[in-house]
């Protein structure tokens, strides 16, 4: 009994262990492309892309264009359409974390 007791322990380990390397680091993309037609093949126009680490340290890169008169400027757009994958993606992984706490919880009673 206590060495069954001991394998689920070392095996909800193990599964935390791999779960927090597999969530360690956050990484979005969204691209913006041409797509590819019968004279030219798909280009990336424009690139966004957010990688967020366990400890909440993140690197944003956000492309800009120079315009005269005004200084940079971002693509709302695609930068409001990013956003919101990047709290998709977020909320999901809250949701996979939670997943694998309850698992281990069922398995640890």
């Amino acid at each position: 009994m206590a060495e069954n007791w001991e394998v689920s322990v070392k095996s909800a380990a193990q599964k935390i262990a791999d779960a927090l390397q597999d969530a360690a680091t956050l990484t979005v993309i969204t691209d913006y492309v041409q797509a590819a037609t019968s004279s030219s093949p798909q280009t990336t126009l424009l690139k966004l892309e957010t990688v967020i680490k366990l400890d909440q340290d993140s690197i944003n890169t956000v492309p800009v264009t120079q315009v005269q008169g005004v200084g940079l400027q971002v693509n709302a757009e695609l930068h409001q359409i990013h956003t919101q994958n990047v709290r998709a993606a977020s909320e999901y992984r809250i949701q996979m974390f939670n997943a694998l706490l309850d698992a281990i919880k069922t398995q640890l009673r």
